[in-house]
This record gives C-alpha cells, sequence and structure tokens, in this order.
C-alpha cells in the first residue's frame, strides 16, 4: 500500500464544515493510500485556552498518539514552541525548532507522496522523505499581511522558487499565473475548490423556500461587507435577509435584517435549502480577494438551489460568471438579489446538476488522481 504524507490545518475532530486539504486526506485513504495527515501545531499556550486545550493534552501527552480517523487515515497533533504568531515568529532559524518538535516519524518515514497547502505545516515539507511533493495552493499566503509571519511568508515563497515541488494544484487561474511566477519550471494547473453536493441537494428536496428570503452564513470577517447587507434591506423592505454566524451582533439594520448568530455545522444545509437566494457580500481588503475567484459559499448555494448575489470585487466576475448575479453599492446589490432570484427560477436543473457535478469534490480528486500520474505516480 503506498504511503502518503498530508500537511494541513483543520481538525477532523471538531464539528464544521471541512476545508479543501482534508477532503484531499479522506480521498486518497477512500483510494487505497495509507495516510498519515498532520493537522496545526499545539504549543503549551494552548493549555491556557478551553477550546484548544484538548489539543494540548493530545500532542504533551507522555506517549502521544494519532486520532484514528479510519483504517488508513491517522491525524497527528504535532507539538510547538509557541504560536506562529507574527510577534513570536521572527527569524528563520524558529523553523528548525517546530521542525525538531515534530513526530520523528515524519522525518524517517519513505512516503510515496506529500500535499500540502499554504497552512503552516507545509514548512515541514523539506524534511520529509518523498520523491514528490505536491503544492495545492489554495491562498496567496502574503495577502494575509499582518496576521502571518514575514518568516512564513519568505519560506512559502522560497520552497516554490526552489523548486521543491513536483506540481502544483491551484485553486484559481490567479494563483496558478502566480505560483508560475514563483517558479516557472513546476508545472502547475488550475483545480478548484469542490463540494459536498449531496449535504445541500438533499435538504433542497425536503425543503419549501421562503420567498423574497436571502442569506448568509458565516463569520463576519474583515472582508464581508455586513454593511451592504443592511443597506441592501432597507432597499428590499419586502424581502427578509436572515445572518447567520458571529460578529454581526452590533449590526445595525432594518427589521427585516434578522441576525441569528452561529449555528452547528450540520443544521447550514436546511437554512440555506429554505433560502431564495445566497449573499456573497465581500469586499476588498489588502488584496485578499484579487485571485479569489469561487469562494466555497458559491457551490453551497447552487446545490441548496439558491439564486447567488455576489459584490463586484476579486474576480468574482470571472469564476461565478453567469451562475451569479452582481453589485457594486447598495442600489446595484438589492437589484442584483431580486435578479438572481428570477434568474435561478428560469435555470435548467439539468445544467445545475452537470455543473454541480463537475464541482464535486469527487470530481475534483479525480482530477488530482490524473495529475499524479502525469507526475510519475502509480494509482
Amino acid at each position: 500500500m503506498k504511503r502518503a504524507l498530508v500537511l494541513g490545518s483543520c481538525t477532523f475532530q471538531q464539528p464544521g464544515a471541512r476545508v479543501g486539504i482534508q477532503f484531499i486526506a479522506l480521498g486518497l485513504s477512500q483510494r487505497g493510500w495509507d495516510v498519515d495527515y498532520i493537522s496545526q501545531p499545539s504549543s503549551p499556550f494552548d493549555c491556557l485556552s478551553s477550546s484548544r486545550r484538548w489539543r494540548y493534552q493530545k500532542a504533551w501527552s507522555k506517549d502521544p498518539k494519532p486520532f484514528v480517523i479510519s483504517d488508513t487515515l491517522r491525524e497527528f497533533v504535532p507539538r510547538a514552541p509557541f504560536p506562529m504568531r507574527p510577534l513570536l515568529l521572527r527569524w528563520p532559524f524558529q523553523l528548525n525548532i517546530y521542525r525538531k518538535m515534530a513526530p520523528s516519524f515524519i522525518t524517517e518515514t519513505e512516503y510515496d507522496l506529500c500535499v500540502n497547502d499554504t497552512s503552516s505545516a507545509f514548512m515541514y515539507g523539506p524534511k520529509v522523505k518523498t520523491p514528490i511533493r505536491i503544492l495545492r495552493y489554495n491562498d496567496k499566503i502574503d495577502g494575509f499581511g499582518e496576521r502571518i509571519s514575514s518568516v512564513l511568508i519568505n519560506e512559502f515563497h522560497r520552497q516554490l522558487s526552489a523548486e521543491l515541488y513536483k506540481d502544483v494544484w491551484a485553486v484559481t487561474d490567479g494563483l496558478k499565473e502566480h505560483a508560475l511566477t514563483l517558479s516557472p519550471n513546476t508545472p502547475a494547473e488550475t483545480i478548484p475548490n469542490g463540494v459536498e453536493v449531496s449535504r445541500y441537494v438533499d435538504a433542497a428536496k425536503t425543503s419549501e423556500k421562503e420567498e423574497k428570503s436571502a442569506v448568509f452564513v458565516g463569520t463576519c470577517a474583515e472582508w464581508v461587507d455586513a454593511e451592504i447587507m443592511a443597506q441592501a434591506a432597507r432597499e428590499l423592505p419586502d424581502w427578509t435577509f436572515h445572518l447567520y454566524g458571529p460578529g454581526f451582533e452590533n449590526l445595525e439594520g432594518p427589521n427585516n435584517l434578522q441576525i441569528h448568530g452561529p449555528i452547528p455545522f450540520e443544521k447550514v444545509p436546511k437554512v440555506l435549502a429554505k433560502a431564495k437566494v445566497g449573499l456573497v457580500p465581500f469586499k476588498e481588503v489588502r488584496d485578499l480577494l484579487d485571485d479569489c475567484e469561487r469562494p466555497l459559499k458559491f457551490y453551497e448555494y447552487l446545490a441548496a438551489n439558491c439564486g447567488v448575489a455576489v459584490t463586484e470585487v476579486g474576480g468574482f466576475r470571472k469564476g461565478m460568471g453567469h451562475w451569479a448575479t452582481f453589485g457594486s453599492c447598495a442600489k446595484s446589490y438589492a437589484e442584483a438579489i431580486k435578479e438572481a432570484a428570477e434568474m435561478n427560477d428560469k435555470r435548467d436543473p439539468k445544467k445545475v446538476r452537470t455543473f454541480l457535478a463537475e464541482c464535486s469534490w469527487s470530481h475534483r480528486l479525480d482530477q488530482m488522481c490524473q495529475r499524479l500520474q502525469e507526475a510519475g505516480v502509480k494509482l
């Protein structure tokens, strides 16, 4: 059985949406690979956090053992001397401390394949014994500015420029071009994000739509334009706007703007299935969205049989095209919301199913396996 090391970030141990690198680990294990998955390192500071204490206990026990996800997939939580915050991670030599504290099997095992994304665990890559390293280029790491240590940013660029990867799987065309700029001799291909289609399609089949309703589910992060949703609600007083997630508590808006707070991951499909339109109200922050074309919400909304109304930023129009409507101010965004509902009613269900099948994680993994074969991996 072939062995793969997947260097990720998010854990399989907590409920919530899985990210792309987790689907890759799962997909490889389901296709006959024996997979070790590395999640975010744990520092002693984790013992001070009620939400992260379990990671500390797992990583710092006398005899740390993996989480067994399946017969062919295990998750390991490595140790770290301190959190990878910019104020603490300031010099390149500190990365060697992290690497020395990693589980010994990372450097001792001979793997047939190593896959990583742009999360911090990529730093372990140069120490891994493998003939093939793959980069899943999911985010432009230097776009996160002060939230990411410059040491990590420089190390990422160094590894890519040094041609340490056999292939690059970029989530967008923009990231593919950026990878080729840094490493012209490393093959690169665009393989977008995928979606767990069945979760949302099944919920949509058993739910009735609330007419003239729009929904947003997610954290009110710095790139989310909460104000444009409040303004659009004022423009559309006969619509109801449902906002689910943390950070909206202080948002002021009309009575038709309903703030619900966070909801469990398993309830998201039902919530989306009841809405007529899904909202992607993002704004540009430090060029974060320059290379963003299709956020995961886009796929989820389509699978839940929602229209999609998007703000005019980044590469959204290029990525979503005729599947979405667009607005750049409160008035035009309100019009885009109405147009999205009308367009979704006229959409051919067969074309939607075909498009979603092409965007499913199963299809994305087929594309990745094809790239592996082209890179010389015998599957």
